[in-house]
């Protein structure tokens, strides 16, 4: 665990040269700040422990809070905070000793070092365009993705969800099969109607056995719900932003069967700063793809003769899908900035630290 909180700081540390470079400009004696405990911010609130000369200050915990979610989060918890703690002590430690032994002034460490700085300048680029993007999709989808309302349900089949699940068989509802949903459906329907709990009634009787354990409540829900228009559940959608909180559905009729819905919130808009965890997974990948051939299209780039690149426009990987949960605006396929940054560092040592060439490819 140590070992990993060492890391995470480490690269932390590391990214944290972009955040400043953006964010503190104005303050006193930045531009000739040497480490990061020159800087002012950093320097702000209570001292947390002291290192030899150096004192780490509380300001230094928000920076990483503030760099990374996953840290925020830990600081959060006495026990981690401890650790991530001990980490900086260990981590300045090493820093001191290696002054004192003139590591700093070593050719490979400055050289990786310029490396480094490099990469953080042109991933500061990549960013800022990406929020910019981030901003822009964000209002435009902002009615239709990132308005929800909470909705639950009940459901009745006209095929038991067992029967359903196995793909080997095609089975198919009967004109009784239909009859015999609707019967229960309108006996639920009129249970509801005479002040029955719904969500009592859907643990006992909804034969959506996923949602009936929570009884019946479906999660969040926008007008272009991939997850409930993927089940087939595009009336549902509909419905629901037609009605107000509280309010319960007549039975709806769908290819699977009927369900009764009840909305269970007002609607409301996911905040950007949790949209961005969703967008920026979704649009970093053709952002940069756009960025660089914008960027070839108007530089001069002049090859040797013995080498002549792929001509073929720059094609950025596309995102993994991960599961088939639904997407609330709280997804986690934002790319962690950390561990990216770790990635391009860990190739730079590699290749600065081997005395033979590497054919291997960065990740993009």
């Amino acid at each position: 665990m140590k070992k990993v909180m060492v890391i995470i700081i480490s690269v932390v540390l590391i990214s944290s040269c972009s955040y400043f470079q953006q964010h503190t400009q104005s303050q006193a004696g930045t531009t000739s700040a040497q480490t990061i405990y020159d800087l002012n911010k950093v320097n702000e609130g209570p001292m947390v422990v002291k290192v030899g000369s150096t004192t780490i200050h509380q300001g230094l915990l928000d920076l990483l809070s503030t760099l990374n979610p996953r840290i925020k989060a830990q600081l959060s918890n006495p026990m981690t905070r401890k650790k991530i703690i001990s980490s900086l002590v260990e981590q300045q430690l090493l820093y001191q000793e290696a002054i004192k032994q003139g590591l700093n002034t070593a050719e490979d460490v400055v050289v990786k070092s310029l490396l480094n700085k490099h990469v953080i300048i042109s991933n500061a680029l990549l960013e800022k365009e990406v929020e910019k993007s981030m901003q822009s999709t964000y209002e435009e989808r902002k009615e239709d993705q990132f308005t929800k309302k909470k909705v639950s349900l009940i459901a009745s089949y006209f095929v038991p969800e067992e029967s359903r699940k196995d793909k080997k068989k095609d089975v198919q509802p009967t004109e009784k099969d239909i009859k015999a949903a609707l019967d229960r459906i309108t006996k639920i329907k009129a249970e509801l109607d005479k002040g029955g709990d719904f969500e009592k009634i859907a643990k006992e009787k909804s034969d959506d056995k996923m949602t009936a354990k929570k009884g019946g409540a479906a999660g969040k829900i926008s007008k272009d719900d991939k997850r409930f228009i993927r089940l087939g559940l595009q009336e549902l959608i509909d419905a629901t932003f037609k009605m107000n909180k509280d309010e319960i559905s007549a039975p709806i009729k769908l290819a699977n069967g009927y369900y009764i819905i009840k909305v269970t919130s007002d609607p409301f808009t996911v905040p950007f700063e949790d949209a961005k965890r969703v967008l920026g997974f979704e649009l970093q990948n053709k952002v940069k793809e756009d960025l660089i051939n914008k960027l070839k299209a108007n530089a001069n780039i002049e090859y040797a003769a013995t080498f002549q690149p792929d001509s073929t426009p720059t094609a950025a990987p596309q995102a993994k899908k991960k599961g088939h949960g639904h997407d609330d605006g709280h997804g986690h396929g934002k790319m962690d900035k950390a561990n990216k940054m770790k990635s391009i560092a860990d190739t730079i040592n590699k290749q600065t630290m081997t005395k033979e060439p590497t054919t291997k490819k960065e990740d993009e």
